[in-house]
């Protein structure tokens, strides 16, 4: 329903990548949420079907997220607007399906850019995630639904931090408002390229992260080039969970990394995803890789799983029988036993 509203609602703007572009309607629509929801949350019961004006939802934003640039027409704000109700306002998946739908493939393919889905991003945080951390970090962090996920499962916001780091201006723009938000002033989200931090400050106890694929970094792919400086970042008995392509994993061009990581870190987990889990977006085939960083016995065993259903079909359709939680609660037997 709400993929399938969007996608509607792309057509009836007739979203024109060469002329407003699609990355500006993602952001556009994105503010008017922000103040929807804020508008729906503090002031208003949509019972009576009236909905909030554009002036309305300006001022919200204006007074709520210092946002001032929302640049859209009458006409389009309505066509948003109405579409927008149609569906949940606070679903968890919505900002991810935003971007996921309006900004077009050429630009997520140059940018090696492909949102992860929530059941995914589930998963993960289940597994790794205990609670009582100091510092989360997502290196790669887009529209933040690592880090939305990560504090639902913290135990004190006031101890964990909750750490993103975004190159996109508008993603960390828009993701640094709605962290601050939903857990406050504490966490928050930096505009920078990960890949070009020297140093940072800190040493975060878990790095979440799905980083770009397939772009050329000095002769490197990134996703290599990611995997070394998240490692490099993590504090000694920190523990990284990230979403690699499998060639990582079975391709001789990639046997170095493998041995490199082998003397960093314990590898913890690998999960075999299906292919359809980022379709129809990218056929890429990708795999969970969790590892803990420092020394450890020279050998020891691996939690290896994998799944058959990610809960929706190549088309994206929803399907039954999602295999996710079944791999948790294995994991969970597992590295209890461990």
């Amino acid at each position: 329903m709400e993929k399938k509203t969007l996608l509607d609602l792309k057509r009836k703007l007739n979203v024109n990548h060469r002329q407003k572009g699609s990355v500006t309607y993602a952001e556009q629509i994105s503010f008017v949420l922000m103040g929807l929801q804020q508008i729906e949350k503090y002031q208003r019961n949509n019972s009576t079907g009236v909905f909030p004006t554009l002036k309305e939802v300006k001022i919200i934003c204006q007074e709520q997220y210092e946002i001032f640039d929302i640049i859209l027409s009458e006409e389009e704000y309505k066509l948003i607007v109405s579409d927008l109700y149609a569906i949940d306002l606070f679903s968890d998946t919505l900002y991810e399906n935003i971007y996921e739908i309006f900004v077009d493939h050429a630009y997520k393919q140059k940018c090696g850019q492909f949102f992860t889905p929530d059941k995914v991003i589930k998963m993960v945080t289940d597994m790794v995630i205990e609670g009582n951390e100091n510092i989360i970090m997502d290196t790669a962090c887009g529209s933040g639904a690592f880090l939305i996920e990560a504090g639902k499962k913290v135990c004190n916001l006031q101890k964990t931090k909750l750490i993103g780091i975004e190159k996109d201006m508008v993603l960390a723009n828009l993701t640094n408002k709605r962290i601050k938000k939903l857990y406050g002033e504490t966490h928050y989200v930096i505009c920078e390229d990960t890949l070009k931090i020297d140093q940072i400050s800190f040493e975060p106890d878990i790095i979440l992260a799905n980083p770009p694929y397939g772009i050329n970094i000095d002769g490197e792919p990134s996703e290599k080039v990611f995997i070394k400086k998240n490692i490099e970042m993590l504090k000694n008995e920190g523990v990284m969970a990230i979403i690699i392509p499998d060639g990582i994993l079975g391709n001789d061009g990639n046997s170095e990394l493998r041995k490199w990581i082998l003397t960093q870190c314990r590898i913890l987990a690998i999960i075999d995803l299906p292919k359809e889990t980022f379709m129809p977006y990218t056929n890429i085939k990708t795999s969970i890789m969790i590892v803990k960083k420092g020394s450890f016995e020279k050998e020891y065993d691996i939690f290896m799983a994998i799944s058959e259903n990610c809960g929706h079909d190549a088309r994206g359709n929803t399907v039954p029988g999602c295999d996710f939680e079944d791999i948790v609660t294995s994991y969970k037997k597992w590295i209890i036993k461990k």
